[in-house]
């Protein structure tokens, strides 16, 4: 008989994880009872029921994507716990992926300026990061269907008129502008040559774009190996039904979402940060010239701390300990550490009980 739990270590978003370490418990039954057998339609006496000698417990690495863990493992009696030492330390200059999600229905045009100026001003703050940063940029105006945009036909083809007499382009629902790359200096033509549109209803179709953005890794160049950042920014509301999908799929791809949002939306993007794992929630301020400082300080929240979780299942109990970067202190039940910087390494132990 055999169990096999994942356990990982992961930013409360996800940005600095272990990848899944397996361990397996073997269940030996002894010789001598594995003969004996009894019908399964008569009560069999506990004497003929297989009884357990002892578990084994081996672990194996998988790969790492940031961040470093040794464990030790020793051999324990069936139903005793188990206690499993788990070193973490965070990844020095670990490459990152920034994918910048814009809303561009026409409440935004406002807000185009000063974005086309983010390239060059995100690529002078990741340098104290990392020296290993792409930046791509992709925008998103809503479902090109009724009753979210309409389709008459004079409508398709200019929805809106901007404020100094421009006519909106056509609508649409995702456009990956500029996949990730190394050129950050090309943001800024791509921002100013994207097409604003308009739609119906308030709530843009961000969620379709998000989605998108997720799970198009050639077309957006996510790498395997770097932190994932999906920044989404917008100044209206969402389509509420689907967010469960998009918290599977920020896990499964290992991407950490940013929403900034205005103001005046900002407690609605905290209940749905909330419901999504590793995700964050800055404000974006009036004319959005304050989003490179926002990326910044919501980037430093993610990866300064760390959060270990496992897949054990019912049959299977995990719990952790630690001390966090208090050495001196008492070590206490905790699954997340904050506060951690580049070489800094917090200990913990991992108690398993079958």
């Amino acid at each position: 008989m055999f169990w096999r739990i994942a356990i990982e270590a992961l930013s409360p978003d996800g940005v600095v994880q272990i990848r899944p370490q397996s361990v397996k418990l073997r269940l030996r039954v002894e010789p001598a009872l594995r003969e004996q057998q009894c019908s399964l339609s008569l009560p069999c006496s506990p004497a003929f029921l297989p009884t357990p000698s002892y578990v084994r417990m081996r672990t194996t690495v998988k790969h790492h994507v940031a961040g470093t863990v040794k464990r030790t493992v020793p051999y324990k009696d069936f139903w005793e716990t188990l206690e499993l030492p788990i070193q973490y330390r965070q990844a020095e200059d670990y490459p990152v992926d920034l994918y910048y999600l814009m809303d561009l229905s026409a409440s935004m045009d406002d807000d185009k300026e000063s974005l086309s100026l983010l390239g060059d001003k995100m690529a002078a703050t990741m340098s104290n990061i990392t020296g290993n940063f792409r930046l791509g940029f992709g925008s998103f105006v809503d479902k090109v269907v009724m009753p979210f945009t309409s389709t008459v036909p004079s409508r398709l083809e200019s929805p809106c008129v901007l404020s100094d007499g421009r006519k909106c382009a056509r609508p649409y629902g995702f456009k990956n502008h500029m996949p990730l790359t190394t050129d950050t200096k090309i943001f800024k033509s791509e921002v100013q040559k994207a097409p604003v549109s308009g739609n119906l209803d308030a709530p843009e179709g961000g969620f379709d774009a998000i989605m998108q953005a997720m799970v198009c890794h050639q077309q957006i160049g996510w790498r395997p190996k770097a932190r994932h950042l999906l920044v989404f920014s917008t100044d209206a509301d969402f389509h509420m039904a689907g967010d469960g999908r998009i918290n599977h799929k920020a896990k499964e791809n290992n991407i950490n979402l940013i929403f900034a949002v205005t103001k005046k939306y900002t407690s609605t993007y905290k209940l749905l940060k909330e419901r999504i794992g590793g995700a964050s929630i800055g404000t974006l301020s009036k004319d959005s010239n304050n989003v490179d400082q926002l990326i910044k300080d919501e980037y430093e929240k993610l990866v300064d701390s760390v959060v270990l979780g496992d897949d054990s299942g019912d049959s299977v109990e995990v719990r952790y300990f630690s001390k966090c970067l208090n050495k001196s202190g008492e070590l206490r039940e905790t699954r997340e550490c904050g506060g951690i910087s580049v070489r800094e390494q917090v200990d913990f132990i991992a108690r398993i009980k079958v």
